[in-house]
């Protein structure tokens, strides 16, 4: 594949704008910064398709082969990112919004992994939570509704917990606060818990200002 004239050429620029010091967590900019300059702003191995909510733009990104996964730097597989500018007003009924359109995409994840409803999930918040910056993730964790210690003992009926996935959240902190690393902490609950999906919530660097707050990825 890299010998092909396309994907070498594609590589070329992508090497380019690396050396430049191009940066971004966000698949969706990096898929941009790929796509300056090219005529047909097609990145080998990659395909987009855009869908227009009421309340701003949802993005899906398929990284395909390993020379996309190569100009984009992100591994192979599947981004979704929701840009919503009108979060900047602090409105409760946007908020609401978004989070249905994220439910919806998050339930999707777990549908395409072929997960049962009563598989369990656990979900790491990353980050620290003492800076500000950083704690989207323990922030996240902390409002969840934690349920896998219900299914476990049994403390409601059985019709009520068929209807509650089990879920446990972890916030392992940074390696500064924990003197552990983060990796070591979650494999060693995964490895007790055998949870069947982790979902990672993190902070991302984005180049644009105009995304903080507004982009979820």
């Amino acid at each position: 594949g890299l010998k092909h004239g396309e994907g070498a050429a594609a590589l070329r620029e992508h090497d380019a704008d690396r050396a430049a010091g191009a940066r971004t967590d966000l698949a969706l900019e990096a898929h941009q910064l790929a796509a300056q300059g090219r005529a047909a702003a097609q990145i080998p191995g990659v395909r987009s398709s855009e869908e227009a909510l009421d309340f701003g733009t949802l993005t899906r990104l398929y990284v395909e082969s390993e020379i996309g996964a190569r100009i984009l730097e992100k591994p192979i597989g599947h981004y979704t990112t929701i840009q919503v500018p009108r979060l900047q007003e602090r409105r409760r009924e946007v908020a609401a919004d978004v989070s249905r359109v994220l439910a919806r995409e998050i339930e999707g994840y777990l549908e395409r992994a072929g997960l049962a409803p009563n598989a369990p999930v656990l979900v790491v918040g990353l980050g620290n939570w003492n800076a500000t910056p950083d704690n989207v993730g323990p922030l996240t964790t902390s409002k969840l509704l934690v349920t896998r210690h219900l299914h476990e003992y049994r403390v409601l009926d059985e019709e009520t917990l068929g209807r509650m996935r089990p879920v446990a959240a972890l916030s392992p902190g940074v390696l500064g606060l924990a003197g552990v690393e983060t990796a070591e902490i979650v494999r060693g609950v995964v490895e007790r818990m055998k949870p069947q999906y982790v979902i990672c919530v993190d902070a991302l660097a984005a180049r644009s200002v105009e995304r903080l707050g507004t982009t979820f990825q």
